[in-house]
């Protein structure tokens, strides 16, 4: 405790030139540092202490803003990247296979209002050229869908042309709505 000594060297300071030529003043000065040096080392012990058992937080919170930075980088690289390469998003492909599907089902709601059962060999032809687009974006796309998922649209779409048998329009449209359904790639 200090407040015996600070008692004293306030005591001994009225008469300081005489206790400072005796050493009384330069002594208690000393004890005076020493006890804030003793003080100020246990203050950087704690402090040490406290640093040390944060160190993981510490560390933590000097990863996030690198992770999230990354994270962006790789984000702006892959959009660069995809219009360098000409690839469309997924995002852009749901859509553009969404608008040929509905392309597709114009085209035979128009001739299902004919009442025909069957396409005409033009309205077959621009139904082939719809379905081979779909199937272009389907490939482009195969390695981030399901395996599963891209070949049951690809058996939808032979059979919507015929290709396990002859179909009508109601067919062919209840094949659509099948597709919109159970496809998130088309779903709207």
């Amino acid at each position: 405790d200090m407040k015996a000594v600070s008692e004293e060297y306030a005591q001994l300071v009225n008469y300081a030139v005489t206790n400072t030529i005796r050493g009384d003043i330069p002594r208690l000065a000393l004890i005076r540092m020493q006890f804030v040096e003793k003080e100020m080392l246990g203050l950087m012990d704690s402090v040490d202490l406290l640093l040390d058992k944060n160190e993981v937080n510490m560390q933590f919170t000097a990863t996030v803003p690198a992770v999230v930075l990354l994270y962006f980088c790789y984000r702006f690289l892959t959009v660069i990247l995809n219009r360098v390469t000409g690839k469309k998003s997924l995002h852009a492909l749901s859509l553009h296979m969404r608008k040929e599907m509905l392309r597709l089902d114009r085209l035979l709601n128009l001739k299902d209002a004919d009442t025909k059962t069957k396409l005409s060999a033009l309205d077959m032809g621009k139904a082939i050229i719809i379905i081979h687009r779909l199937r272009e974006q389907l490939s482009m796309r195969e390695s981030r869908l399901d395996a599963h998922e891209v070949e049951a649209m690809r058996t939808d779409l032979k059979e919507i042309l015929g290709a396990f048998g002859p179909v009508t329009v109601r067919q062919q449209l209840a094949i659509i709505r099948r597709m919109q359904l159970s496809y998130r790639t088309v779903q709207s």
